[in-house]
């Protein structure tokens, strides 16, 4: 099934009260927040997408294989663009048995020629913010956590910052700060698997 890219525009862009109208962040799915994985096809696919690390071995892991091969394969359908890929590091740090370089094993499968590049890493390991039950942490607290691997050079002019779910949009925006303080004549965009949106029965959290 090809799933077509839509872009966050002024009618969703409140869902995710971080952004800002000049941002261009674009999404290939929906997602239903506090449904569980059972609420239709992509909240089973981004459950199974962030199954946790300390599941390796076990028997339901599969299924996150799976998720990661199917996000690749529809990302790959629906984007074609002449860009530097920049995953968001995920909460833990290399270093942590935890670490999860999903977004990375996404990329490279859509993309195995394209120039993805971990530009933006996370060199102590905090809590997932999808596990803690708080609110998202500032644009700017995460961006104080970040670091840019100097290493890995120039990006092109346009920039991917690549994620699995928008929900407040404070990912995205710390990464494009930091993006922005070292490469500054980049134009830097977002893509997501996913965005969050509320279920009919209740209100935004906008």
């Amino acid at each position: 099934m090809s799933v077509p890219l839509r872009q966050v525009d002024a009618v969703s862009r409140p869902d995710h009260y971080y952004l800002e109208d000049s941002d261009s962040v674009f999404y290939l799915r929906e997602y239903t927040s506090r449904r569980g994985w059972s609420h239709g096809e992509t909240n089973q696919l981004i459950c199974n997408l962030k199954k946790p690390m300390g599941r390796v071995g076990l028997p339901d892991w599969v299924y996150k294989s799976r998720a990661i091969t199917q996000c690749a394969r529809e990302l790959r359908a629906a984007v074609q663009a002449d860009a530097t890929w920049v995953p968001v590091p995920p909460s833990k740090a290399k270093s942590d048995s935890l670490y999860d370089d999903r977004l990375c094993q996404i990329l490279r499968k859509a993309f195995p020629q394209g120039d993805i590049r971990e530009l933006v890493t996370q060199p102590v390991s905090t809590a997932a913010s999808h596990t803690t039950g708080q609110s998202k942490p500032l644009p700017s607290q995460l961006a104080a956590n970040y670091t840019i691997d100097a290493s890995l050079g120039q990006p092109k002019s346009a920039v991917i910052v690549f994620d699995d779910i928008l929900t407040t949009g404070s990912h995205f925006k710390a990464m494009q700060l930091k993006l922005a303080q070292t490469f500054p004549r980049a134009e830097i965009y977002g893509l997501v698997i996913a965005r969050r949106v509320f279920p009919d029965d209740e209100p935004s959290l906008r």
